[in-house]
Order: C-alpha cells, then sequence, then structure tokens
C-alpha cells in the first residue's frame, strides 16, 4: 500500500516510505514478499506480454522485474539524491531488503545495461542488468555508489553506507 510512494518527487515521502521499509523488515518472508512487489500496472503488463491463449494464468510463474525488484531499483535511485536523510534511509532500507536475499544483493552488485566492465576484478560485476526505464546506462554500479558515500561529508551517511 505504500510501496507506490517511493516514485513521489518529494524527498521527504521518499524518506519515510524508506525509513517504513527500513524498520519493518525484519522477517525472512517480509524481505521477499517486498522484494518480488510489482505495481499493479506493470505486473499487469508483463503478465499479457508473455501470455498465450491457451495456458492458464495461474500456471504462468510471476514476472520478476530485473534489478533486484521493483523496490531496489526505486531505493537505489533516492541514493541519487543530494539529501543525506534520503541517502541514509535508502542505505538503510537497501541494507535490510537484501540481507539474507541472495537475488537482491547480486542484482545490486551487477554493472547497469549497456555498460561494459573490462578490467574488472570480479566476475559478478560483468554481467548486466535487464533494461529498464529507471536505471540510465550511465549509472554507476550501486555498489560503487555505496562506497562512495562511504566517503560522504555526513556521518548518517557513512554509517549507513558501511552497514550496507
Amino acid at each position: 500500500m505504500f510501496l507506490p510512494l517511493l516514485t513521489d518527487t518529494s524527498t521527504q515521502v521518499g524518506t519515510s516510505i524508506a525509513q517504513l521499509l527500513a524498520a519493518a523488515l525484519r522477517a525472512p518472508s517480509h524481505r521477499t514478499s517486498v522484494a518480488e512487489w510489482v505495481p499493479p500496472a506493470e505486473r499487469g503488463r508483463e503478465a499479457s506480454r508473455g501470455r498465450r491463449r491457451w495456458e492458464k494464468p495461474e500456471a504462468i510463474a510471476p514476472a520478476h522485474s530485473g534489478g533486484g525488484g521493483w523496490v531496489a531499483r526505486h531505493l537505489t535511485t533516492l541514493l541519487r539524491s543530494r539529501d543525506v536523510k534520503v541517502q541514509a534511509a535508502a542505505l538503510t532500507a537497501l541494507a535490510s531488503l537484501a540481507k539474507d536475499n541472495h537475488d537482491v544483493a547480486v542484482h545490486l552488485a551487477r554493472a547497469p545495461a549497456g555498460r561494459s566492465n573490462t578490467g574488472a576484478c570480479d566476475p559478478l560485476l560483468a554481467f548486466s542488468w535487464p533494461s529498464d526505464s529507471v536505471v540510465v546506462s550511465d549509472s554507476p554500479v550501486t555498489l560503487s555508489l555505496v562506497l562512495g558515500l562511504c566517503k560522504s561529508r555526513s556521518t548518517d551517511v557513512q554509517l549507513a553506507a558501511a552497514l550496507w
């Protein structure tokens, strides 16, 4: 019910929703539910794309959005904000979402689509994200963005990035 508010342009709303997610995502079942959540408009569009007339809707596996899920992608966009409170809230929400959730953690460490990662030491970073309208092709890997936030002037952002 609150997750669509992550798309709101107001930093106060984004900060509040990220803090709510960071505090509420304690159980593994809650983490996976939030990580797999997709807005109803996109859910209908994804289901109708690959569906054939003879298939039953229950037989089709739910389509997972790339990038670790819709919520993880929008929390990643909040990291690019210049407001330190928004960055700290997004970092703690991403940390609680990725805790013991391999799929989200792997997608957060991957390079965005259209970026080659030649010369990288980590072979995990050589993969690319599925195409997505939220992630721009010249954006840095989320992991490198978080490591850059470890050097922030704000102590709260440094601690949240280090705990990520």
